[in-house]
């Protein structure tokens, strides 16, 4: 439950954020309150307790949730952009609808968070844990998901132009209709059951200073040498995926471990 006294400062954002900079030792707690469509942008919630909180629709730009803890919250809709959500927990959160961009969600806790249709451009998500997220329909162009954590991740039909995905481990997850044109792999980690089906690639980069295009109505396009894209080449096995550039359908190889 939350704390009466924290709910009726929050109704000030000036007076509650002074009353974080006096009194630095109090964790906030706003457990299970219902703040829907509030105006709560620039507000300071840094290490805060907001399990269960109802953020639905509310004005969330600029937040600090450093290390604060939003599990199971519901931020359907809500406007996030340009958080500080550092180390912040949303484990099993409600994120759809979600404007999400320029925000910094490095080594946040994502796990099995509802993130369809969220906007997470220009967002970090360095080393942040997505183990069985959904963020089918996503849009993350210009993301960077350096180190993140991709274990069972869906990802069907969200756009990852441009997206760094280096060291991740995304083993499981799902690709299935994505947008990959301009993806960085390197040193990524997949397996036999990451889908990778009708995705689109016009071109990616096996390491960041280098550039590969998948050439329209290139038939098995062998990638058995660029050992880059694996950070553990065990077994070999070979998958074709179909890849579509400018309306012709294409394939290429890729390794798996």
């Amino acid at each position: 439950m939350a704390n009466q006294d924290h709910l009726l400062l929050v109704e000030d954002i000036d007076v509650w954020n002074q009353w974080r900079i006096r009194h630095p030792e109090i964790i906030p707690d706003l457990s299970g309150a219902d703040l829907s469509n509030r105006n709560l942008a620039n507000l300071n919630l840094a290490d805060g307790n907001f399990k269960n909180v109802n953020l639905s629709h509310s004005n969330l730009i600029e937040v600090n949730l450093t290390k604060a803890n939003l599990q199971e919250a519901n931020l359907k809709d809500a406007n996030i952009r340009r958080a500080n959500c550092y180390k912040a927990s949303f484990f099993k959160a409600n994120l759809e609808n979600a404007y999400l961009a320029e925000t910094d969600l490095s080594m946040a806790n994502l796990d099995t968070a509802n993130l369809c249709n969220v906007n997470l451009m220009e967002s970090y998500l360095i080393k942040a844990n997505l183990r069985n997220a959904n963020l089918s329909n996503a849009n993350l162009t210009g993301a960077t998901l350096t180190s993140a954590k991709l274990i069972g991740t869906n990802f069907t039909q969200a756009n990852l132009t441009e997206v760094d995905l280096s060291d991740v481990d995304a083993s499981f997850a799902q690709f299935s209709g994505a947008n990959l044109t301009g993806i960085c792999i390197d040193d990524w980690i997949i397996n036999d059951s990451t889908k990778l089906d009708s995705v689109i690639c016009n071109y990616y980069y096996p390491t960041p200073n280098q550039k590969k295009l998948v050439l329209q109505n290139s038939i098995n396009v062998n990638l058995h040498q660029e050992l880059a894209l694996f950070s553990s080449p065990l077994e070999i096995s070979q998958v074709t995926i179909p890849v579509y550039y400018n309306g012709f359908t294409s394939s290429f190889n890729v390794i798996t471990a």
